[in-house]
């Protein structure tokens, strides 16, 4: 089972994060340890550092249950409750950025579900059953919901038609499990951690002993010495007790990679580690950690009787780095790494590109999956030529178009599509449909919809947002689609990104007005006096005799200089 991380995100993240702030915050001197908080370890709150990071002042405030919570006050005086400004829920100078108007939820470190739920374009909401227990939703646009970490976990998705494999197998017994967990926590010591250890009964096949993984939780303490890395170890009982039967550490590289550099999980939340259905032969184990002030990782673990192996390792710079999903709707259950990229300006400017990676199980091993051409067997049909448009569409970025001519080709061929990872109807449609909900989804949540909507695709709905204002409005200094926006201090990586993703679009669909309006104004924002500027809005107008903002524009550019 051999692991392959895709090495052109592993350089992309690389050359993001040293153009940005370090996800890493230097450590903050603990306080003075007192009398009775002997061997406890001093954390930093990761909102509150993201807070003083990002230039806001952090206060602590008494609600009126007497409850304290944090409140992160900007230059401009306008405030948020810390927690939603580090989860992108709130920013500064926003309408209605009033802390006083939260709801405090008193957290010790970041909630991770939370987050995915509202990076993946769902709210977060904390609702109450009848017996007065709080628990996080995440609501989707569709209206559906899911129960958040279920969400964050992979086993419940928006509008769910199909539920995730079961496990098959026969559960441990309900079992006291004091005695190990003591064990444990005598072997880490009572400061390697700032949680102790928990225990996860697993399904295993019925020829296998009753088995419990044993995971740390808790925050590592940096302080200690020696450092300890997570872990996760089998244990199985029988009649002279507790036996471990293997232990991996989670800074172990996956598979064959061992030059990989991905970052190992410095903090587990109970209920972190969860068992998964891939295939029956293994007890499959992902892991769900964080990293830094607000990074996430995932890892995908196996164990065949014998060694917890490292399969796959998943990071992002927001928390919730992959998933377990029935991606195909094949009955079977496939991985997803998401590596949706949120520095498309900054990490709390609200514009993120949503990227992942999917694995399936097939020949005896997880191999990953692309959209792609279809299999030799099938080429020359009607389905290949239309799965062939959708595969080019796909990959410029123009995910309705795709969406559209995915869909054609898969009613062209109805049930002919052979199983295979890749060069499949089936798949490539799943795969399009993946990223077209995701990137939909981002556009209507973005803080920029202008240039989310070029990263969907619908550069129509991009230039739309653009009628209300005037030529000279858009094309002059000070636009108003500029200052006082996400975009005001990132003029150069707008600039960058429209024009690459005209680019794309152009070599498919070299009749696309809109896009051909959108590149010039990229071209514009990087070089006014670019003669391409003219071009391109000529070359839209002309494809678009009749659409004003075109014509005007070009009017304007065409008039001599005063």
């Amino acid at each position: 089972m051999k692991a392959k991380i895709t090495i052109s995100l592993i350089l992309l993240s690389a050359l993001i994060l040293t153009a940005c702030t370090p996800l890493l915050p230097p450590a903050a001197p603990g306080p003075e340890p007192t009398g009775d908080g002997e061997g406890q370890v001093a954390l930093a709150n990761p909102a509150s550092v993201y807070c003083e990071e990002q230039g806001g002042r952090l206060e602590i405030r008494t609600a009126a249950d007497g409850g304290q919570f944090g409140v992160c006050v900007f230059a401009d005086d306008s405030e948020c409750e810390e927690w939603a400004f580090f989860r992108g829920e709130c920013q500064p100078g926003q309408p209605g950025s009033d802390a006083q108007d939260e709801t405090p939820i008193l957290v010790s470190v970041a909630n991770p579900a939370a987050a995915f739920c509202v990076q993946q374009g769902g709210e977060s909401k904390i609702v109450a059953d009848q017996a007065g227990n709080r628990s996080g939703v995440c609501v989707f646009p569709d209206g559906s919901q899911c129960d958040e970490w279920a969400f964050f976990r992979g086993d419940c998705r928006p509008a769910q038609a199909n539920p995730l494999s079961a496990l098959l197998g026969v559960p441990a017994p309900e079992v006291a499990v004091d005695d190990l967990l003591a064990q444990i926590q005598a072997q880490l010591g009572d400061d390697a951690f700032s949680d102790g250890p928990a225990v996860l009964p697993l399904v295993a096949p019925a020829s296998s002993p009753p088995l419990w993984a044993v995971y740390s939780t808790g925050m590592r303490n940096y302080d200690h010495t020696p450092l300890l890395s997570h872990f996760v170890a089998i244990f199985t009982r029988d009649d002279d007790g507790w036996r471990e039967l293997a232990r991996i550490d989670l800074d172990t590289p996956p598979g064959d990679d061992s030059l990989l550099m991905e970052p190992l999980p410095d903090f587990i939340a109970t209920g972190g580690v969860r068992q998964a259905a891939i295939e029956p032969d293994h007890i499959w184990l992902t892991v769900d950690g964080g990293v830094g002030a607000h990074s996430g990782v995932f890892q995908l673990l196996s164990f065949d009787g014998t060694a917890l192996k490292m399969e796959l390792v998943g990071s992002s710079a927001s928390p919730g780095a992959g998933f377990i999903a029935d991606v195909n709707d094949d009955g079977q259950n496939d991985v997803v790494l998401d590596a949706t990229e949120p520095y498309i300006f900054c990490y709390a400017c609200g514009v993120r590109h949503p990227y992942f990676q999917v694995y399936t199980w097939l020949g005896g091993e997880l191999v990953p999956v692309e959209i792609s051409a279809l299999l030799m067997g099938q080429r020359g049909t009607p389905p290949d030529e239309a799965n062939s448009q959708a595969v080019a569409l796909a990959r410029a970025g123009l995910w309705p178009a795709a969406l559209a001519k995915i869909d054609e080709a898969a009613a062209l061929a109805g049930d002919d599509d052979p199983p295979a990872a890749s060069g499949t109807l089936r798949w490539n449609r799943a795969l399009i449909r993946l990223n077209h909900a995701a990137l939909l989804a981002a556009a209507e949540q973005s803080a920029y919809p202008l240039l989310s909507q070029v990263f969907y695709g619908d550069y129509a709905a991009a230039v739309d947002l653009m009628r209300a204002y005037s030529p000279a409005e858009i094309f002059g200094a000070g636009s108003p689609l500029v200052v006082g926006t996400a975009a005001e201090d990132w003029v150069g990586e707008l600039s960058g990104y429209l024009s690459s993703s005209a680019d794309a679009a152009l070599a498919v669909q070299p009749e696309l007005a809109p896009a051909y309006f959108l590149r010039a104004w990229g071209r514009y924002l990087a070089e006014p006096a670019d003669p391409r500027v003219r071009a391109d809005v000529a070359s839209a107008a002309a494809l678009a005799p009749d659409d004003p903002l075109y014509a005007a524009t070009l009017s304007m550019l065409s008039a001599p200089a005063p």
